[in-house]
């Protein structure tokens, strides 16, 4: 690459990372979208502070799929947007499978202000991180100005994770995933210490992801936070899903990342190398978000099929 090409490849991120892409779609457009569109499956669950959908059919499995808990993290609500509209197309197997409610967009008041340009905002409009607000093995945490893991005053003190919780308690899902970005990787439980599931329960989750990666496309370290990342996450919905809903398939998945950004679901309360409080808002864009339409297709599109084949693989 020349040196006039390689500039021209930096001006052009940059340009994308200061104003929301074309290729991504707003909050409200998101959400009439789904709401006009003609897919008799589809229904809308009329939540306050959340988008909430279900999407109906014949099967007796169920899924549970949540979206856009940290703000910054757009991909993560375009994945579920993509998912709903390959189903609706006729274009997706997932309901031979499985029926779904699926949580669009679980912080949008916050999504709605990364949209307007910042981009490195991750908590909801109480500066509380909500994957921390989940009432297990729930411990407060700093909330000074600043902090991108508040974990509120006490549990379940947010809208926006209790509104969940209902949902996801009168479903009683067999499958649960959040879905995050800033990484690229599978967590299993547990999250909130240093502690490893027995073999066997560790083994099937894993045996899951290990043959699912081998049609979908997706390559991501995957295991608990303890062996990827080195550290832990008190409070988060996949330690509730699976330690309180006894779901038998919980996951975390980060879906757009590096090594290097490993900064998401499971942010260290105590790291402080990144410091993502401080950056510019150029520079998170695109450590959480594919900054070209062809990276943001590919994205998408792999991971669909990874939540399409771990429906199959789970609900078979």
């Amino acid at each position: 690459m020349g040196k006039k090409t390689f500039l021209i490849s930096l001006l052009l991120i940059s340009s994308l990372a200061t104003e929301l892409p074309e290729f991504y779609h707003k909050t409200d457009d998101m959400l009439n979208s789904l709401l006009s569109i003609n897919c008799p499956n589809l229904e809308y669950l009329n939540t306050e502070h959340t988008h909430i959908f279900k999407l109906n059919s014949q099967a007796k499995c169920k899924s549970f799929l949540l979206f856009g808990e940290h703000a910054r993290e757009l991909i993560s609500p375009e994945l579920g947007y993509n998912l709903i509209s390959q189903i609706c197309q006729g274009k997706s197997p997932a309901l031979e499978f499985s029926q779904i409610i699926l949580v669009l967009n679980a912080n949008p008041i916050s999504r709605r202000k990364v949209e307007e340009g910042s981009f490195c905002l991750r908590t909801n409009e109480n500066d509380v991180d909500i994957n921390r607000n989940w009432g297990v093995y729930w411990d407060k945490t700093d909330c000074s100005p600043g902090s991108n893991t508040c974990s509120g005053p006490y549990p379940f003190s947010e809208p926006q994770t209790t509104e969940i919780r209902k949902h996801l308690e009168d479903f009683k899902p067999d499958l649960f995933i959040s879905i995050h970005s800033g990484f690229s990787g599978i967590f299993i439980p547990w999250s909130y210490k240093f502690i490893r599931l027995d073999l066997d329960e560790e083994d099937k989750l894993l045996n899951v992801m290990k043959e699912m990666e081998k049609t979908s496309g997706v390559d991501a370290e995957y295991g608990t936070a303890e062996e990827i990342l080195e550290y832990t996450a008190t409070g988060s919905c996949m330690d509730y899903a699976y330690g309180v809903c006894d779901i038998p398939y919980a996951y975390a998945w980060e879906i757009y990342g590096t090594r290097d950004d490993s900064v998401s679901f499971l942010q260290d309360v105590n790291k402080k190398v990144k410091n993502h409080e401080h950056k510019e808002h150029d520079q998170c864009f695109p450590e959480f978000n594919p900054p070209t339409k062809s990276k943001y297709l590919e994205t998408l599109d792999k991971w669909t099929k990874a939540l399409e084949e771990t429906m199959r693989l789970v609900c078979s």
